[in-house]
């Protein structure tokens, strides 16, 4: 099973201990809209919104994209950091980037 698919089964399964109704809500947008979405027929969400449904879902991106050996668990070659590890790293770059201009 691809990685694609075995995300689909995650976020279907969680979709499915809710009402549509009730996750449509959460993410502000229509229940007719989300049925429509969810059922495939041509509607999609915004990306913000899928984000807000993986949210309100409890999903986690960094554990649905596993090794095909381990799924749920994240894949070999992934790491997730904080918010902050990320701005250290990002500040830590441009200054080495800023060493490298040439003149």
């Amino acid at each position: 099973m691809h990685v694609a698919d075995r995300n689909e089964v995650v976020v279907v399964r969680r979709i499915a201990q809710h009402t549509q109704k009730t996750v449509a809500e959460a993410i502000g947008v229509e229940a007719s809209n989300f049925s429509r979405f969810h059922n495939g027929r041509g509607h999609g969400l915004q990306l913000k919104k899928f984000c807000e449904l993986l949210a309100f879902l409890g999903i986690d991106l960094s554990q649905l994209a596993g090794d095909d050996d381990e799924p749920g668990q994240p894949a070999q070659d992934m790491v997730t950091i904080t918010r902050a590890q990320f701005e250290a790293l990002r500040t830590l770059a441009e200054i080495g980037m800023k060493g490298m201009e040439v003149s």
